[in-house]
């Protein structure tokens, strides 16, 4: 039975329609929930050493069919590892060896992977999944000391020097100053204590300016209706605190339900994701250009933020 499933899984997605052709990053998994993980072996990295990426995908009917991902060509990898390919060790799970091309690599980027649900209405029968960034360190080599030099000094220094004796600082100016300096570095902790703890009001301002600012040069820099769709997604998260696992319209629909908001912004929220997966299967009029201005006016919209 559950061969004849399988198969019937895997018939449908190779008679998919052209306007639901699966998208470059379906490796072909079929599931009704597939998840993906990343793990390295390590995030302290010396120079010169490799880092073991490991991606597991769950939930897969078909894990021996599933095709290994190239990281190779995803620009994201490629500009800051050199890659190889490791050993598989089991079907679903896939190794990598990532060699750190610069000290300045950071992290190691989140992956975007789409499967084929043939229970999803049409039009969302290719849902994506994200890994989470692994942050990195890569630890610059330590030089060898140099050796000190024998050639002998001056016979002056080294002489022994005579006994000195020290008597503490006492009297008033010292002691005013003393305090001073107290009272200066009390201040200066209270201070970094406050930036670094804010208020709820403060800290509201805080996320609302750094999710705007986030959020509009992720659409100035979109070259494609994905872009768009991501960063409206990273936008939700951070400036609302919300769990949602991706940028497809269900997922945000049942995020910002659950959160409590009106009708009005969820349904203008879920129109913007549509529209850019609209986009990218080529259904629709909509360019990258125009969903980045209709997504930078929905946030002055909803920021208060005059056009």
């Amino acid at each position: 039975m559950t061969c004849f499933v399988l198969l019937v899984l895997m018939g449908l997605a190779a008679d998919v329609p052209p306007f639901f052709q699966p998208p470059t990053d379906f490796y072909g998994a079929i599931g009704s929930h597939v998840t993906l993980t990343a793990s390295a072996d390590t995030t302290r990295v010396p120079a010169n050493k490799v880092i073991t990426l490991t991606l597991v995908v769950r939930g897969a009917v078909n894990p021996a069919e599933i095709k290994r991902p190239r990281l190779h060509d995803l620009p994201e990898f490629s500009r800051r590892f050199e890659i190889e390919d490791g050993p598989t060790q089991e079907p679903g799970t896939f190794a990598y060896r990532l060699h750190p091309r610069t000290a300045d690599v950071d992290r190691i980027p989140r992956f975007r992977f789409a499967y084929y649900n043939s229970a999803a209405v049409e039009g969302k029968q290719f849902p994506v999944t994200y890994t989470e960034a692994i942050p990195l360190r890569v630890l610059l080599p330590v030089e060898a000391a140099a050796p000190k030099s024998k050639a002998a000094g001056p016979a002056i220094f080294r002489e022994p020097s005579a006994a000195r004796g020290w008597q503490p600082p006492a009297g008033p100016g010292w002691l005013l100053g003393m305090s001073a300096a107290i009272l200066a570095v009390a201040a200066g902790f209270v201070g970094w204590w406050r930036w670094q703890n804010p208020d709820g009001p403060r800290l509201a301002r805080i996320r609302q300016t750094r999710a705007v600012r986030r959020v509009l040069g992720g659409f100035a820099a979109a070259n494609r209706p994905a872009d768009v769709a991501d960063a409206w997604h990273d936008y939700l998260i951070q400036r609302y605190g919300l769990t949602i696992p991706s940028a497809a319209p269900c997922d945000v629909e049942a995020a910002l339900a659950a959160a409590g908001f009106d009708d009005a912004k969820t349904a203008s929220a879920v129109a913007l994701v549509r529209r850019c997966d609209a986009a990218r299967f080529g259904d629709g009029n909509d360019t990258p250009a125009s969903l980045a201005a209709s997504g930078r006016l929905l946030v002055y919209q909803w920021e208060g933020l005059p056009c």
